[in-house]
Order: structure tokens, then sequence, then C-alpha cells
């Protein structure tokens, strides 16, 4: 069984067979899409470059739609300004919380005063 994986893309589609090297297409629409995978696919049947594929999968082809993480319909691109507005939406920190954290550091040994494994 071969399996033709769809994907839509911000573009195009993308059709491709996982498991066949070199079968990727894209293409404005999907059907154009999976067309040029299936010629591919033909192409090189009829160089028989597929022989232990087709052995071992039968005669069954699949034609599975895959969705993209973070493909939702209505999702925004990730971007910097996104990354600053929501960090900047955070709650701030206790001002005491640094002076405590600089507190546990000074009271860390410093590097001259820890033993030197390797005197």
């Amino acid at each position: 069984m071969l399996k033709v994986e769809i994907e839509k893309r911000d573009d195009a589609w993308l059709a491709r067979l996982p498991d066949v090297p070199d079968t990727a297409s894209y293409a404005p629409t999907r059907d154009a899409a999976i067309a040029e995978t299936l010629r591919k696919v033909a192409s090189k049947l009829e160089r028989h470059e597929l022989p232990d594929l087709l052995a071992s999968n039968g005669d069954r082809f699949w034609i599975v739609e895959v969705k993209r993480h973070g493909s939702a319909e209505g999702a925004r691109p990730h971007t910097g300004a996104a990354l600053l507005d929501a960090w900047r939406s955070l709650p701030r920190l206790d001002p005491e919380w640094a002076d405590a954290v600089e507190d546990v550091v000074r009271s860390q040994p410093t590097i001259a005063s820890e033993h030197d494994p390797w005197r």
C-alpha cells in the first residue's frame, strides 16, 4: 500500500509519497499536486525503480490529507511583534525576588575558594 500525503501550504499544495524519494510536488491546486506526484510515481514504475516497494505494499494507493501543526483556520503566523506582545503581557515579578536571587548567588563559594582537582 502506497500512501499519498497532501498538505496545504501558505502558497500552494504539497503532495508526496513519504516512502518513495523524489515524489514531492508543489502546485497551486490540490488536484494538480496529486497529479504531478502520481506522474513521478508512474515514471519511476516505467524505469523499474520501485519493484521492492510494490512487492511489499501490494497494489493499493491511499490519499491522505495531512494537517500541519499550527495550521488551524485563522491562525496567525508567529512574529517577533507577537512574541514581544506576549512578553509584555506576562505578570511582573516582585522586585524583591531579584534581591533574593542575588543574595543566594553572593553566598555561593567563588572559584578561587574551591578546590582545584587539577593541581
